[in-house]
């Protein structure tokens, strides 16, 4: 059987080939929200698959309040506000980095994965029951970790701290989403591989793959180091980006009913994200203890970083064309052409700190934050934001709730992150010139004057970065006000419902 939704633009493909875009049942009554699909009707599942979706989106941005305060509180604790105990910087940062990452982005990016699935494939999604225990299990395992780190008991190892059986439960968390997607394809009956379908094939396999490099046990402190860079920035590229990636070209599609221009670029794209996107890691401990070859190996792999991020954004900017114009009264395609401008961005200074003179300056600094940050919270951001305004109305049957506060959301994450970022680049490039040249300030023969006078710039900026910071929780909170309101009690509009038409050479056959 062949799982068909609402008129889908045909062409976000590798190959040639089109779609049936005839088939969207509706419901009879515009004002009456539709919350039963074809999927539950053919199989009796309890949990459909918008459901699990919507759920999803809810339950993730729930944790992106709650991340995003504690990552001002982890910033501030640095420069302002002198915290101790289980609100000291060494327990607030591994609670905020699980909160955003576990909490927020894994199970926001697997909601968007499982809407895109079904619209993609021609299939229904593959036991959503499993998905909605999946999104329980992170929901829960986040907040157990809050737990076990706000009362001391982590390990200190990057990015979380927690202790070894709760990394292998997060394995098998994060692996659940890869066992949805590869049961979905398997029953796919769309002949057409799409561009999105790509990114989240291989964004489902990498995720659990970092995870299980970050569960080894028993690493010598070289290794244990090197577990938590490869983990924070394989996060940032192979999971962040590559969902973005998958979710601009289908919102691209979608909003303009244009096909897909440049597919050969789009394949450079991705192939370039995938071999440089795990080599980041490496740089961020250049000319320490680890092998001189590794940190030569991943500067030159890390050059095809920003290879991807422009080959994507030259791919997507030309399937929009003209539509650009119209960007400002479409969030979706607004927050797209935001998320791929700040991948840009991160892209080229991570390889600028790839080269070696960088490296040997701001490796151990703030610089490396600032990227953090900007991939986190604005490129991820803003890609969600693009997935979420897409979805919603044909998810839910509901509109958008504020499309004024949506834009207003979008500019404030994005501009707010790319602050955040400038300044913490700032103040990791001045601590690197305050480190190299601290031998000449007098400071290691007088009482300290002089590393005290080179370091009191580099705190002014950091103090700046949280300023950024308090921009982007105000559009974080935009967003989840504006999500909860439109799923809730957004002004009805017709809903997309998934049914089942007969495929060739399927007629009789189950789902």
């Amino acid at each position: 059987m062949n799982l068909k939704s609402g008129p889908v633009s045909s062409p976000d493909v590798w190959a040639e080939g089109t779609r049936d875009e005839a088939n969207l049942a509706r419901a009879a009554d515009p004002e009456v929200k539709v919350t039963t699909t074809a999927t539950e009707q053919r199989t009796g599942r309890r949990v459909a698959t918008e459901n699990v979706a919507t759920a999803h989106l809810l339950v993730s941005s729930a944790f992106l309040a709650l991340g995003g305060l504690l990552t001002i509180l982890s910033m501030a604790s640095i420069s302002f506000i002198p915290l101790s105990g289980p609100f000291s910087y060494g327990r607030l940062r591994p609670m905020a980095m699980l909160v955003v990452m576990l909490g927020w982005l894994v199970p926001a990016f697997a909601g968007a994965a499982y809407y895109l699935l079904p619209r993609l494939t021609g299939a229904p999604l593959f036991q959503p029951r499993l998905a909605a225990l999946g999104l329980a299990g992170t929901s829960g395992l986040t907040l157990l970790g809050v737990i076990a780190l706000f009362f001391g008991f982590g390990d200190g190892v990057e990015p979380f701290g927690l202790p070894w059986y709760l990394d292998l439960l997060i394995l098998g968390v994060v692996s659940i989403p890869l066992v949805v997607t590869l049961g979905t394809i398997r029953n796919r009956t769309e002949s057409s591989v799409f561009a999105s379908l790509w990114f989240v094939m291989a964004a489902v396999v990498w995720l659990p793959g970092l995870a299980l490099v970050s569960a080894l046990p028993n690493l010598a402190s070289i290794g244990r180091q090197l577990q938590g860079v490869v983990f924070t920035t394989g996060f940032e590229t192979l999971w962040v980006m590559a969902m973005g990636f998958g979710v601009a070209y289908y919102v691209a599609v979608k909003q303009t009913d244009n096909p897909l221009a440049n597919r050969q670029v789009a394949k450079a794209g991705f192939w370039s994200l995938a071999f440089a996107g795990a080599f980041l890691g490496p740089l961020e401990v250049a000319f320490g203890p680890t092998p001189d070859w590794l940190d030569s190996v991943a500067a030159v792999l890390s050059l095809a970083l920003p290879v991807a991020a422009i080959a994507t954004a030259a791919s997507v900017a030309t399937t929009v064309d003209d539509d650009w114009t119209d960007a400002a009264r479409r969030p979706a395609l607004q927050a797209v052409g935001y998320g791929l401008a700040l991948s840009i961005v991160a892209s080229v200074l991570s390889v600028f700190a790839g080269f070696s003179s960088a490296a040997a300056l701001v490796g151990f600094t703030a610089f490396w934050d600032g990227i953090q940050f900007l991939v986190i919270f604005g490129v991820g951001g803003t890609f969600l934001a693009a997935f979420a305004y897409q979805a919603i109305p044909p998810m839910t049957g509901r509109e958008i709730s504020d499309l004024g506060d949506a834009g207003r959301q979008i500019k404030l994450v994005a501009w707010g992150s790319l602050g955040t970022a400038l300044m913490l680049v700032i103040a990791g490039i001045l601590s690197g010139f305050a480190w190299t040249g601290g031998s000449y300030t007098g400071s290691y023969t007088d009482a300290g004057e002089g590393w005290s006078q080179s370091m009191a710039l580099p705190n002014v900026f950091i103090g700046l970065a949280v300023l950024g910071a308090l921009v982007t929780f105000v559009g974080q909170l935009l967003f989840v006000k504006n999500v909860v309101s439109s799923v809730t009690s957004g002004s009805a509009t017709e809903q997309e419902v998934l049914v089942y038409t007969t495929a060739p050479g399927d007629e009789g056959g189950g789902a």
